[in-house]
This record gives structure tokens, sequence and C-alpha cells, in this order.
């Protein structure tokens, strides 16, 4: 009797799975958001508050407290090394999944700011259709279809907003692209385990199927594979953005500094950009 009756606590302590602590490296933390996004995995939300404070760690105590920090230029850094890098496991969930999906194949950089913008200014602009007016400089053309979520995310009823993105635009030496992207971004709610409440924003965007460029001798546009985290701060928005492209061109590839250099004044500009649209709220 004493072994039957002790049966459903072993089985309660086996069936519940504690949530992943996060990793404090910066490269770490990107690709462990990355592979924690799902809502199909019970402890991922706690997780991902973890990664929020580790966050909130690192931009404060690394990149904030340094001497002639630039609160304008913020954080900004190559992801090229092999540690940088999301592994192929990491894309095992995206859905439709890459054609090309050799995570470790493509390199990017990342760029972190503060912000004077709130998780409503960002869910506004994220869910505004018209992204070509918001950012008029970043596309030829921009087009949205298929998304779920709309109402219910603007409400606050439901957690995730998708949609997919058809994007025109020009690369380097007067080449044209042409591609379609998938969107998703997740509310964060919760406690991480230190007990600190986190209130955050998630988003994931990758490209399935390889660009269409334009002249197609001009190079080849493999993989595409953004995450955006936003973390509510007292005074604003710690917002934080990896790029992670495969791409070749002539005799260039992915790793050469003048597409590196390009993804970060992207990255930048564009934050800076949402920046200006949430002060003209």
């Amino acid at each position: 009797m004493r072994a039957i009756r002790a049966l459903p606590v072993v089985l309660l302590i086996t069936a519940c799975t504690p949530p992943d602590p996060a990793p404090e490296g910066l490269s770490e933390l990107l690709g462990f958001a990355w592979s924690h996004y799902s809502f199909e995995v019970e402890g991922n939300e706690v997780s991902l508050a973890d990664a929020g404070r580790n966050f909130e760690a690192w931009f404060s105590e690394d990149v904030e407290s340094l001497e002639g920090y630039d609160t304008e230029v913020g954080f900004q850094a190559s992801l090229t090394e092999d540690s940088d890098r999301l592994p192929d496991e990491a894309l095992t969930d995206l859905d439709p999944a890459p054609v090309h999906a050799q995570g470790e194949n493509a390199v990017g950089v990342v760029v972190a700011l503060h912000t004077n913008c709130t998780l409503a200014d960002m869910d506004s602009q994220y869910t505004n259709p018209d992204q070509s007016s918001l950012h008029p400089d970043n596309y030829l053309s921009y087009a949205r279809s298929e998304e779920f979520g709309y109402t219910c995310f603007l409400d606050g009823s439901c957690d995730e907003f998708g949609w997919i993105s058809t994007i025109r635009n020009e690369l380097i030496l007067g080449a044209e692209s042409e591609f379609l992207l998938h969107n998703q971004i997740r509310r964060i709610s919760a406690e991480a385990l230190d007990g600190t409440q986190v209130e955050a924003r998630l988003g994931r965007t990758w490209m399935s199927e390889e660009a269409v460029i334009d002249p197609d001798t001009a190079g080849r546009w493999f993989q595409n594979y953004q995450l955006e985290y936003l973390l509510e701060r007292p005074d604003g928005l710690l917002h934080i953005y990896p790029q992670w492209v495969e791409v070749e061109v002539g005799e260039l590839n992915t790793e050469g500094g003048v597409f590196l250099n390009s993804y970060v004044e992207g990255l930048h500009e564009y934050i800076l950009e949402v920046e200006s649209h949430c002060e003209g709220r």
C-alpha cells in the first residue's frame, strides 16, 4: 500500500518539467529566446520572462554602464562566430519550414537600443498593415496577407498575432529582391525564475523560400531569420533586434563587411524610426 500511495506523487513530479532557466551570454540568450517561442511547450513563457531579466542585466550592466555609451547608437555587434548562429534544431518548429534550413550558414548582426516606446505603441505599429507609410525607405513595395489573431491581439483576448508579408526592396549593385516573410509576435507576461514580473513581446520572422533576385545573375538570397525582444522598462523599452542572413552576390558572401554593415545600419535606422512614431503618438 505504501508504494501504491506514493505512485501519484512520483507521477506528479515527473510530469511537471520546470521551466528552462535562461543563459547569461548575449548569443546564447538570442538563440534561447528563438527556441522558446512556442506556446505549446509548458514553461516557455516563464523561460522567456527569465530571458528578459538576463537581457536587462546584460544591457544595463555591460552596455549602458560603459563610459562613453551613446544612447543614440546603442549596442551593435556582428553575429558571425559559430556560437552566434541559430542551430538547425532551433528551426524545426517553423511552419512553413524554410527550404534552406541551415542555421550554421546564416550569419548577421544584432542591434540593441533603449527607446521611448511602450508595448501598446509597438502593438499598434506591428498590427498596422500599411508598413510602407511607416517605413517608406525600407521597401519598393510591401503587402500583407493571411493574418491570424489580428482583432483578438489588439483587444488583449489572445496572445499571438501573425501575418505574411510580400516585400520588394533594393540590394547592393542596383539589384532588387522579392520575397515572402512569415511573421509572428507573442505577448510575454510572467514571473521570471527570480520572481520578477516581466512584460515583453517576442517576434520571430523567417523567409521560407529563396528570394527572387532581379536580375537573377546578381546573386542568391537563401535564408533570413529575424528576432525582436521588446522588454518593458520603467521609462520605455529595451529593443533587441538580431538578424541572421545567408546571401551571395558575385564573389561576396554573407560574411562580407558590406553586408554586415548594411544590416547594422538598416536595423538601427529601423528602430529609431519606430521610436519616432512612438514619440508622435
